[in-house]
């Protein structure tokens, strides 16, 4: 595989620079880490087209969580993994049904990132292990729903 080119967008300079030197140093590309303006990371997201994007929930909410389908629409091959900080599972969930392939809470980002992003570079989800029984009972119930629709 490839060297990973990753962008990562977070409010907090301290936390860009952390996930940067990380990453770089298990040997992936970080091609740009950028602050607060989801404009700009939108300009920047379409111009760079990277392998992941990890992203500041806060970010997406910033947008009433309607900024993922759009930065989507501008880099489709992009994976999104987002960094979480004491967010709802609802907003998470909002968040993974817009287009998000994972998230890793932000007291994570020292032990798990570099594997995080590996996993979702390669196509596969991270997504902590207590969050995929509500995943799943998300689904159960979008299925119950359609076939109580359908009758």
């Amino acid at each position: 595989m490839s060297t990973a080119r990753i962008m990562i967008a977070h409010q907090d300079a301290q936390i860009r620079m952390q996930c940067a030197q990380r990453l770089t140093v298990a040997g992936s590309q970080v091609v740009d880490a950028s602050g607060d303006d989801t404009y700009e990371i939108l300009g920047l997201l379409n111009a760079l087209q990277p392998d992941v994007l990890l992203l500041d929930l806060a970010l997406a909410k910033g947008q009433g969580v309607s900024f993922l389908p759009l930065m989507r629409a501008k880099s489709p091959s992009s994976r999104v993994l987002l960094v979480v900080d004491g967010d709802s599972d609802e907003a998470i969930m909002a968040a993974l049904a817009d287009g998000a392939i994972g998230y890793l809470d932000r007291d994570a980002l020292d032990t798990h990132i570099v594997k995080a992003v590996r996993v979702v570079n390669a196509g596969e989800a991270w997504v902590p292990r207590q969050m995929v029984a509500r995943i799943l009972e998300a689904v159960w119930s979008h299925a119950l729903d359609q076939q109580a629709a359908a009758v």
